[in-house]
């Protein structure tokens, strides 16, 4: 039986005061907020993940994996002051993210020892909401969807645990270095 632990809120930092060229910003960064599963409020994620290996018979595995993640709490909130456009609230929320990777490895007694790369996105959510000054009304809010492309690269290490299962660690790195569209 496991606790539950109750949802903590973002933690929002006041602005600091104006930089002389009459700019100023403050953000929070949200990962992971507590789940509670009597309110149905808090951090879950879901997501699947699959893939077709090859085993050579030099013991050199070949093989293609994908996976997409559906989280519903990974934003970021940023709040701006500036002298032409007042003071705004940006949000970016993660809708969605996968990659789908090669994979090239050696098996080495029952370890696995692979390295892996390939294509990597995200969409997202871009919200701007006006909290005061500027050529648009305080409570006036933007939003636009972005697709942000990229690559991955990693290396891991896999140990069967049973037939046909198997448990995995790697690290991998992704970056999204560029959007369609934009050049």
């Amino acid at each position: 039986m496991s606790a539950v632990t109750p949802a903590t809120p973002a933690v929002h930092r006041p602005l600091p005061p104006p930089t002389p060229a009459g700019g100023a910003s403050s953000g929070t960064l949200d990962l992971y907020n507590g789940f509670d599963v009597f309110t149905g409020t808090g951090s879950f994620f879901a997501g699947f993940q699959g893939g077709y290996n090859i085993m050579l018979p030099s013991r050199l595995l070949l093989g293609v994996e994908t996976d997409a993640s559906f989280p519903n709490t990974l934003a970021g909130t940023a709040t701006a002051t500036s002298a032409f456009a007042g003071q705004a609230s940006f949000n970016d929320t993660v809708l969605h993210s996968g990659t789908v990777r090669g994979r090239v490895g050696y098996a080495f007694d029952h370890w696995l020892f692979y390295a892996t790369g390939g294509f990597a996105w995200s969409y997202d959510q871009i919200t701007r909401t006006q909290i005061a000054g500027g050529a648009l009304d305080p409570g006036t809010e933007e939003s636009a969807l972005l697709w942000r492309l990229g690559w991955t690269a990693g290396a891991g290490i896999e140990l069967p645990v049973a037939p046909a299962t198997s448990n995995s660690m790697n690290s991998p790195i992704s970056i999204a270095p560029w959007r369609p569209g934009c050049r």
